[in-house]
């Protein structure tokens, strides 16, 4: 009994560990709110949006690879993704 509490200890320690925290903010670049990916989602992202009036919308978030993939380019150097814990604070610069 002791050896199968001390292996599922175990286990939820390592899950744990091995999720991906990132930052999570909508509209305030400064925002230092942080969220625990979900298992499918394997990348931190962060996204500058120019609006009509002139406004700058941020937001950082997670990602799943797939999603990446379709939203980053070099045609769209705004918005920009990568794998390490909280790495989304300042992948991107607003060049306005």
């Amino acid at each position: 009994m002791k050896c199968l509490l001390l292996a599922l200890s175990v286990i939820l320690l390592i899950g744990n560990s091995e999720a991906l925290k990132c930052y999570l903010c909508e509209g305030d670049p400064n925002c230092d709110a942080e969220k625990v990916c979900d298992a499918s989602e394997d990348k931190c992202f962060a996204d500058i949006t120019p609006m009509d009036d002139g406004a700058v919308f941020y937001e950082q978030g997670c990602a799943d690879t797939a999603t990446c993939d379709l939203v980053v380019s070099d045609d769209n150097p705004l918005t920009a993704c990568c794998q390490e814990d909280l790495c989304n604070k300042f992948i991107i610069s607003d060049s306005s």
